[in-house]
Parts: structure tokens; sequence; C-alpha cells
């Protein structure tokens, strides 16, 4: 998508630190490419709206499922290297937002109505979505950084009444990548 890589290009090599962000194939990823993607998809379904057609729905949620399993499926097949390794942030923070937006959605539908309260607080929660995928390396920098330093101390009483006491440390993403690769 050459519109994309020109943006792309000019985000990462802009002297603006928050622009510099929008460079970053996560976060183009997950909001151009799947905006430009989900484009025609968002424009089908006002269309079924006006024509009157019940058809908005069914490509919603049909297309997320073929989403789910033919798209991801076929491309870890065709993927160079196998298994596919995955970075631990985004994946969560995805499937986080997949359920919750799966939950939402099943609870906007529980009347067989969507209201217009129900529609924004759908489309903040997209939002939402956009502002963690901005802050995702930030995040998971946060989160490695703090569990580096965790060390949590569980005592017990074994039944003699002699104390233990067990040290366990978090590694973090990066620790656990060097022990795998000893």
């Amino acid at each position: 998508m050459p519109a994309v890589n020109v943006f792309a290009k000019r985000m990462r090599t802009s002297q603006n630190k928050w622009l510099k962000r929008w460079g970053e194939d996560a976060v183009i990823g997950a909001t151009l490419c799947t905006l430009g993607c989900n484009g025609p998809e968002m424009f089908s379904n006002l269309v079924s709206l006006y024509t009157g057609s019940d058809a908005g729905f069914g490509v919603v949620v049909g297309s997320e499922v073929f989403n789910l399993m033919i798209i991801v499926g076929c491309s870890i097949l065709c993927a160079p290297e196998l298994p596919m390794k995955l970075e631990r942030g985004p994946c969560t923070r995805d499937i986080s937002f997949y359920a919750l937006s799966i939950a939402m959605l099943y609870w906007a539908m529980l009347d067989k109505e969507i209201s217009q309260l129900e529609a924004w607080i759908l489309l903040g929660t997209g939002v939402v979505y956009v502002l963690v995928v901005y802050f995702t390396s930030d995040i998971v920098y946060w989160t490695s950084q703090t569990t580096q330093s965790v060390v949590r101390r569980l005592s017990f009483t074994s039944g003699h009444g002699d104390a233990a006491v067990i040290h366990v440390k978090v590694l973090s993403s990066n620790e656990v990548q060097s022990k795998e690769k000893q």
C-alpha cells in the first residue's frame, strides 16, 4: 500500500515524537491498515442500513469470523518460519480488546436493538483501543521495568511450625528470550 508507506516514512522521520509514534509498524497495522481493510465493510453496512437490508450485522459478524479463522490461518501457514513468534504485549492487547468487543456487541444486542447510547459506547471503546495501540510500547516498557524489579516473598508455615521463604523473580520478556537461547 504505497500511501501507507509514504505516511509511515513521513511519520518515522518527523522531529515530533508524537508523530513519530504513528510511524511504528504496530501502530500503523492496528489503525491505518485496519481502517483500509475494513473501510469497504463499513460502507457496505451503511448502504445496507439505508436500503432496509438486515445484511449489516451479518456482514460484520461473518467477516470477523472469516478474518479470525481463514486469514489468520492462511497467514500463519504462509509464514517463512514456523511456529510463528508473537510479541506478548500487542498479542495480549488485541486478544483482550477482541474479547471485550464480542462481550460489548453481545451486551448491545441483548434487546435486539442498538441504541444511540450503545453506539456511542462502542465507538468510544474503539477510540480507547486506538489510544492503547498508540501507547502500547510505553505500556510494555513500563510493565517490563516494573516486573524486572519485582521480587515476591511467599512465606508459609509447615505443619511443624518451621517457616520457609520462597523468592520468586518475575522475568521480563528479554530475560525469558535470553534463557530460551541458552
